[in-house]
């Protein structure tokens, strides 16, 4: 894999470089109406490390990268084969990429990602008095073709940054559908926003990438608190933000603003002319959080009725019933929730559901049964009945 013609256009508010795989050249753009961009030798390795991982290449760059960086990828590169088993990556030498003298001075300035939903506004009003900055990307969770929906994310992130006195800036890529047609979004995210951060080092020394998940519910992601530091370089910092708060701490947090309840966009479906739309698994999500809050109907991101119909009709994958369970936990102490809670329950005993966590029970006694024969036989002859 050789990384090549790096090409910087618009007095630097575009960033162009080719990656070669075999004999495919991708071509791979970074825009910017509001910066310039630093053509960032860590900023092209980040996005070409996973690629690289499936195919069994070597990543070859003819360009100096920070010490600190390289000595980190060797953990990168364990991380996702020991995650993501049944890809079959395969790690590749890192002893060749030549080094560069670390500097020790970095920009003073704070970005923080922000996409307009739950995480990403916890993390802002959280960190209110250190962030300088927040950053938007078009084309990462909203595909480029969208230009609808990009358009409205666009203006609400100005909203946002207009309220709260932070700088924007939105950077549009076509790296997700490079990524895409290696490894799943789930997997390749948060290198894709490290390497959006790589070419920023101008203007930003240390970066926020919000958490979804909660310390207690951490599972191998593309962004987590044991992967982003080690994007690190000489220039510029990641901080996984937000594993302390679950999503209704979250969202208890963050509504007491009326602004964001007017502002709060956490679907990146169907809905091309709205916020959200108020009938996929992540909208109907939280407008039964804010319900549970009393705070639904102030708000005018969502309609203010939810729709039982509608929550029939989801479909919950199993990395997300964990926020379901959490839901059914808080509604079972309300009575007058009891219809939804109905609803959240039947979704929660779907046969997918229950044989996804078989197979984990099951998995896991299997690795015990040598130290718990008595458990393991126990549990073996009771699936045989």
């Amino acid at each position: 894999m050789k990384i090549e013609s790096i090409i910087v256009k618009d007095n630097g508010h575009s960033c162009e470089y080719d990656i070669r795989i075999a004999s495919k050249l991708f071509h791979i753009f970074f825009r910017s109406k509001e910066v310039e961009l630093i053509p960032n030798p860590e900023s092209m390795t980040i996005l070409s490390i996973l690629p690289a991982l499936v195919t069994g290449s070597k990543i070859e760059i003819d360009a100096k990268l920070s010490s600190k960086f390289v000595s980190s990828l060797p953990t990168v590169q364990t991380i996702y084969t020991q995650w993501f088993v049944q890809q079959k990556l395969k790690p590749f030498p890192v002893n060749h990429l030549a080094c560069r003298d670390d500097e020790t001075k970095k920009s003073e300035r704070v970005g923080a990602f922000f996409s307009g939903g739950v995480d990403a506004y916890y993390t802002l009003l959280k960190n209110m008095d250190i962030i300088t900055d927040i950053i938007f990307i078009r084309g990462y969770d909203v595909k480029l073709e969208k230009k609808g929906m990009l358009d409205e994310g666009s203006e609400l992130v100005k909203r946002v940054g207009k309220e709260f006195n932070k700088n924007v800036i939105e950077i549009e890529t076509n790296a997700r559908p490079f990524l895409d047609k290696f490894i799943t979004y789930g997997k390749s995210h948060g290198a894709l926003l490290a390497s959006v951060a790589h070419l920023l080092t101008n203007q930003i020394g240390t970066v926020l990438i919000p958490s979804a998940e909660t310390y207690a519910n951490l599972i191998p992601d593309g962004t987590h608190p044991l992967l982003d530091p080690l994007w690190n370089s000489d220039k510029i910092e990641f901080i996984h933000d937000g594993n302390e708060a679950s999503r209704l701490q979250k969202l208890k947090k963050i509504t007491t603003s009326q602004f964001v309840l007017d502002n709060l966009r956490v679907c990146f479906g169907k809905s091309e002319s709205k916020l959200n739309c108020c009938k996929c698994e992540k909208c109907l999500r939280t407008m039964i959080s804010l319900k549970l809050l009393g705070v639904l109907e102030k708000s005018n991101s969502f309609q203010n009725d939810i729709d039982l119909k509608a929550i029939r009709k989801i479909d919950i994958t199993p990395s997300r019933k964990i926020y379901h369970s959490e839901l059914l936990w808080e509604l079972d102490k309300h009575p007058q929730f009891n219809d939804i809670s109905y609803e959240i329950s039947s979704l929660l005993f779907k046969p997918h559901l229950i044989k996804n966590n078989y197979i984990l029970i099951k998995n896991y006694l299997r690795k015990l049964k040598y130290r718990l024969p008595k458990l393991y036989s126990m549990f073996s002859e009771h699936i045989k009945s």
